[in-house]
């Protein structure tokens, strides 16, 4: 590695470790809606799944399967061909099961779950956040007692209608009696991960996890009893971090209502949070949306409320082919780096008319602002810089991280794929877009991931990677939501 490398992975080094120590989330407010559920974890067992592959009688099939990206899965055929997927290329997924029977055979073949744990991206980043200070007010449609019993004590705030007034209960004391508990089962797996199927060895790259959902139940939205309210609710938080659209099916078989009836009804709930407060910062958490003809009209009606917009590199990729920017798409499937996922964040960031994309990689962050962005691009980089402490604290630890084990984890040294994904991009702009050499610096570049591009900047900061982490669900989750409170 040349030298300037090694500079620069100390300069990060030490960047990281300081910023950790100024940054503090104390006294920050954040709404989390909509999608709160109980995660069934369980920690894939190879020599189990083998078992299970080679009992199956389809051994021939699923091996066959597997090797291709499904598209559902509701059985436990189509199961084991998603595990050995996901594992085989160190993939993420996710997939909505509406067959109850898959899920009792989960619990009788695996004997229940290894851990049970609050899930959603609501329920996780609510908790997470409120571990590092943070004081959080988490709306899901249907707040069960299970729920409301795996929600943090003392800082999770409920938002309830009283007459005229908006009244924030702890969760315990505001949760639906009889109010059903949506269950997630999610299989993580470990890097080199090896198992042997009909003579064949597969072997995981990274870890990673594949999540088998319960049908939902929940429209998200609010409720008709909080609607009157929701100025009131902006007026009580900083920024809204929502997710839970991808629970939208095209009608809604409880009600009849289209995905368009409740678009619009949501989109003047978002509205009326930033009557309340014209400098709320609303930011979408992507999740994959399982119903394709209904997708890009999810996507479109949400982002227009928003301001900013997280997402991982594989789901970054499936947003560029859905709006139609193929190119941009298959250039990241044939080399995925900070560079060809900046070029497809940019046309999304234009395309979506939003203000901030923050996409986050094994290893580095990519964010793009739109000109001009309501805080420093140094600020934005530094709250990454924090979040890559919180996500590698919570890989190494599992569950929700103090301080205490975030600053540890600032310690880790940033990746050498970061540095070099950071290093690598100067070149890229000098020689793919032809910046200008005398209002680019490549060298600070290197020394501060931050580029001036005219009607946006780009930031690319390195982070730590864990080998190997005791978990991988809600990592993403946890990183997205942690850098936009740091930028509060």
């Amino acid at each position: 590695m040349p030298r300037i490398r090694v500079d620069l992975k100390t300069l990060w080094n030490n960047r990281l470790e300081e910023v950790t120590k100024a940054v503090q989330l104390n006294g920050k407010s954040v709404l989390c809606a909509y999608n709160a559920v109980v995660d069934y974890v369980e920690f894939v067992n190879p020599h189990l799944i083998g078992q299970l592959v080679a009992k199956s009688g389809g051994e021939k099939e699923i091996l066959l399967s597997s090797l291709r990206e499904l598209d559902h899965v509701e059985n436990g055929y189509e199961f084991l061909s998603a595990l050995l997927h996901c594992m085989r290329e160190g993939k993420a997924m996710h997939f909505v099961c509406k067959n109850p029977a898959l899920f009792e055979w989960f619990n009788k073949v695996f004997s229940g779950p290894d851990k049970k744990r609050i899930g959603g991206q609501a329920g996780i980043i609510a908790n997470q956040l409120c571990e590092l200070g943070a004081n959080v007010v988490v709306w899901t449609p249907h707040l069960s007692g299970h729920l409301a019993e795996l929600l943090h004590t003392t800082r999770v705030r409920v938002p309830v209608a009283k007459g005229r007034t908006l009244a924030f209960l702890p969760a315990r004391k505001a949760y639906e009696k009889g109010a059903a508990t949506k269950v997630n089962w999610i299989f993580e797996f470990k890097a080199n991960e090896a198992l042997e199927i009909g003579g064949k060895k597969i072997t995981s790259p990274r870890a990673n996890r594949l999540i088998i959902a319960s049908e939902a139940k929940a429209i998200p939205t609010f409720s008709d009893e909080l609607v009157p309210r929701l100025p009131q609710l902006g007026k009580a938080v900083e920024a809204a971090v929502l997710a839970g659209y991808h629970y939208l099916d095209p009608v809604c078989v409880e009600s009849g209502k289209t995905c368009k009836f409740y678009l619009d009804k949501e989109r003047e709930n978002l509205r009326a949070l930033r009557r309340g407060n014209e400098n709320i910062v609303m930011h979408y958490e992507y999740v994959p949306i399982p119903h394709a003809d209904v997708e890009k009209q999810i996507i479109s009606a949400i982002t227009a409320e928003m301001d900013s917009l997280g997402t991982n590199e594989v789901e970054a990729r499936e947003l560029l082919e859905r709006f139609g920017f193929k190119a941009a798409a298959e250039r990241i499937h044939k080399m995925e780096n900070a560079f060809t996922l900046y070029l497809g964040a940019v046309k999304l960031l234009k395309k979506l008319a939003l203000k901030r994309i923050h996409l986050h990689n094994l290893g580095y962050h990519v964010v793009v602002l739109k000109k001009p962005y309501r805080v420093a691009p140094e600020r934005v980089r530094d709250a990454c810089l924090y979040s890559s402490a919180v996500g590698a604290a919570k890989a190494i630890n599992k569950g929700f991280v103090s301080r205490k084990d975030v600053l540890e984890a600032s310690r880790l040294p940033v990746s050498d794929t970061g540095v070099n994904q950071v290093y690598a991009f100067a070149s890229y702009l000098i020689t793919e877009l032809r910046v200008n050499k005398d209002d680019f610096n490549p060298r600070r570049f290197h020394a501060e991931g931050i580029a001036d591009m005219g009607d946006h900047y780009i930031v690319v900061v390195p982070a730590p990677i864990v080998a190997k982490p005791a978990t991988t669900v809600g990592l993403g989750d946890v990183v997205s939501s942690a850098a936009l409170a740091a930028e509060l």
